[in-house]
């Protein structure tokens, strides 16, 4: 049989050969006959190993922690246009995630930052595509599979790659132990309020993964003695499921983390907790032999509000003078009718800076009198201020040295706003008459380190053209659950721009603000008013009056003094004035014929300069005149003395053009001047400036090629307010209009 059966197939074999070989015509040229093969797949990478990303670093196809993918598709070995490509992360996908880094805004987020895909798809190729893989910060073996169909047989073909993030492997050993704790705050007990504080602590080894879950407890909790030691404790649940309670606490960790919890005692303070791990054999219950440690400290609050802030853009922008602010969330002005109504917030925190409980009192105040000088001397000037007040720690009286500032003036019911350091804050009810440097309070000032006469003051009483939620007394507010208090401030439209104080205060005046100031005990200095009533700054338009003297003539060579008036609104509907604003003033002269001068004088002094650099030229020292007929000279002369010549020419031609120039711009010498310096929007919102202009000209005057002219440039500078430049222009009578 196997004779028979070989020869068979020898005979079917030799049958093959011939058939090809005839197909073939037998090795000559012409269509020969080839099969269709079957769809390739490849999958490479420019970097097969990345480091681990501990600091979350983005993707850059230059850096450690991302390469390059590149995928190509082959069909009888050449390039195939497959229409569909996919790469997948089949395994590893906490080692590294996949990214198109194509600039595609369908691959971005909203700010332009790549986004990351454990899949990436590609339609209508050419055959190749390319991609990237990002490590992450956990260390590991990551496959991919890049795939594509055979449009033949519909078969998925596919190939994968490895990419191995980091060692790959973990210790299992604790090498790093963390607090992991929320801001969330905790009460003395006993106050009915969150007396418990649920935190967690984190064990890692030295790839920066979880330690493996242990056989016994492997992490030990310990109060330090520094603390209240008013009862304070730690509940932890130990491996055998036994709930452990005190200063020293044992307890397992599950896929790296523990959680335990911190009660409180009944007194305030720090407490500082170690959380202790053992390198040694991730067990504490053997005893800990190599200690991997850390400490964090919490915070238990007794809920007694230590200290108030005023919030929103719009009081730290008044302080800065800044003139580029929006308003924010809680911060608004309502210009409905003849009263603006602008949202005030104060956010109320503990000594910790945890928010105290919900429902705690704050008391505003607002005074803005008695006052001199608003409007048409700016916001005004209180009447009964200084820089020397002198409250009595721990009493309740106020005094001003006998040769120094007066509180004449003040009776019951007045409010004396101070702007000291801690403790000497805020407003105080004024109780009784006062002398010229005496009176007392209704609230005892605290006591704190005694500051003599150093601290500002302000003195303010009723009545008040605004006041706090329609009562001129003031209003209490209850705080929310993150310590904020908000009430609005009313203002009549006729008082815009126009100082006043405003005040927050809690626990019965013993802490206190005062919107606007500087924080921390810094002394007033400068313009005292750091808070007026705002108008809407939004569409705030800056005018003139006429609008025919925003361009103006005056005769050439004269003098003319003219007194412009300009008008401030806000962009309120209907616009209201703003009266009180500083505005800025630059004054522009342009002079052709100076320019012409200066750019005369410098042509001179080039052309000076080519003259001296064509005689520092010579090439033979040649002479600057020609030689006489039969002397022979180098034959480089000729052209150089034909170049001095030209230069010469051209020095003179500058020289007249100077000396045309400096004739003309002696003719004439514009100047421009303003008054008052700065100028200052009084009542209607209206500013009278005062410009003295003298001597322009026209080209035609002088004979020169153009106009002379002045502009004042004229814009706001308040925070409240970003109305658009205006320009007042200033031309000599027949000047050309464009």
């Amino acid at each position: 049989m196997f004779p028979m059966t070989g020869g068979i197939f020898r005979l079917f074999a030799l049958l093959l050969l011939g058939l090809a070989l005839s197909s073939c015509g037998g090795g000559g040229g012409g269509g020969g006959f080839s099969g269709t093969d079957t769809l390739k797949i490849s999958l490479t990478a420019d970097k097969t190993v990345l480091q681990t990303n501990i600091t979350n670093s983005g993707p850059n196809p230059a850096g450690p922690f991302t390469n390059t993918l590149t995928v190509q598709i082959k069909k009888n070995d050449r390039i195939f246009p497959a229409p569909n490509v996919a790469i997948d992360v089949v395994s590893g996908l906490d080692s590294g995630v996949l990214f198109y880094l194509d600039g595609d805004s369908e691959h971005e987020d909203e700010d332009g930052n790549p986004l990351a895909f454990r899949r990436l798809t590609f339609e209508d190729t050419s055959g190749t595509v390319t991609a990237h893989f990002h490590a992450l910060s956990t260390p590991g073996i990551a496959v991919l599979r890049a795939s594509t169909q055979d449009p033949d047989t519909g078969e998925t073909i596919v190939a994968d790659l490895t990419i191995t993030v980091g060692p790959g492997v973990s210790t299992g050993i604790p090498a790093l132990v963390g607090f992991i704790v929320d801001s969330s705050p905790l009460y003395i007990t006993g106050q009915g309020r969150n007396d418990v504080k649920r935190f967690q602590v984190q064990v890692l080894d030295d790839a920066g993964q979880p330690v493996p879950n242990p056989t016994g407890n492997n992490l030990r909790l310990q109060l330090l003695p520094n603390r209240p030691n008013g009862g304070e404790k730690l509940v932890a649940i130990s491996i055998s499921g036994a709930t452990e309670e005190g200063e020293i606490v044992n307890t397992r960790t599950i896929n790296g983390i523990a959680e335990i919890s911190l009660h409180s005692g009944d007194k305030p303070g720090t407490v500082a907790i170690a959380a202790i791990a053992d390198r040694a054999d991730n067990n504490v219950d053997n005893g800990i032999q190599n200690p991997v440690t850390d400490v964090d400290t919490l915070s238990i609050s007794n809920g007694e509000i230590a200290s108030l802030t005023f919030t929103g853009p719009y009081p730290g922008a008044v302080v800065a003078r800044s003139n580029v602010l929006t308003l924010g969330t809680g911060d608004s002005i309502d210009a409905t009718g003849s009263v603006y109504t602008r949202a005030i917030t104060v956010l109320a925190v503990d000594e910790f800076g945890n928010p105290p409980p919900p429902g705690e009192l704050i008391t505003f105040r607002l005074m803005d009198g008695p006052m001199s000088g608003y409007p048409d001397l700016g916001r005004g000037t209180f009447d009964i201020a200084g820089n020397d007040g002198n409250p009595a720690e721990g009493s309740n009286t106020f005094t001003t040295p006998a040769s120094g500032s007066s509180l004449a003036g003040a009776t019951t019911n007045c409010q004396l706003v101070l702007e000291g350091g801690v403790g000497q804050e805020g407003s105080w009810l004024i109780n009784g008459q006062s002398q010229a440097h005496l009176l007392a309070v209704f609230n005892t000032f605290r006591s704190v380190t005694d500051t003599g006469f150093t601290v500002p003051y302000t003195i303010g009483c009723p009545p008040y053209t605004g006041n706090v939620a329609n009562d001129i007394n003031g209003v209490t507010i209850q705080t929310d659950a993150d310590g904020i208090a908000s009430t609005v401030i009313n203002y009549p439209r006729t008082q815009l721009g126009r100082c006043f104080k405003l005040t927050a205060e809690a626990n019965g005046g013993r802490v206190g603000a005062v919107m606007g100031k500087e924080r921390l005990g810094s002394t007033v200095s400068g313009d005292p008013c750091t808070s007026w009533y705002l108008g809407v700054a939004d569409g705030s338009t800056l005018t003139v009056i006429p609008a025919s003297d925003q361009n103006l003539q005056v005769p050439v060579g004269e003098s003319v003094t003219k007194t412009l008036t300009v008008q401030l609104f806000d962009g309120a509907t209907p616009p209201a004035p703003l009266p009180a604003e500083k505005l800025s003033v630059q004054v522009v002269v342009t002079d052709p014929d100076h320019d012409a001068a200066i750019a005369a004088q410098n042509a001179v002094a080039a052309a000076q300069a080519v003259v001296s650099a064509t005689i520092a030229s010579n090439p033979a020292n040649c002479s600057p005149t020609a030689p006489a007929e039969g002397t022979s000279e180098d034959a480089r002369c000729t052209s150089w003395r034909d170049a001095l010549v030209a230069a010469q020419d051209a020095l003179t031609a500058a020289q007249a053009d100077l000396a045309a120039a400096t004739a003309r711009d002696a003719l004439h010498n514009p100047t421009a001047t303003f008054t008052p310096n700065p100028l200052v929007t009084g009542t209607d919102g209206i500013a009278a400036l005062t410009i003295t202009v003298a001597d322009l000209y026209t080209g035609a005057s002088t004979g020169g090629d153009s106009d002379s002219k002045v502009e004042f440039f004229i814009t706001t500078v308040g925070p409240e307010i970003r109305a658009e430049t205006i320009t007042i222009t200033v031309s000599p009578q027949g000047a050309v209009t464009e």
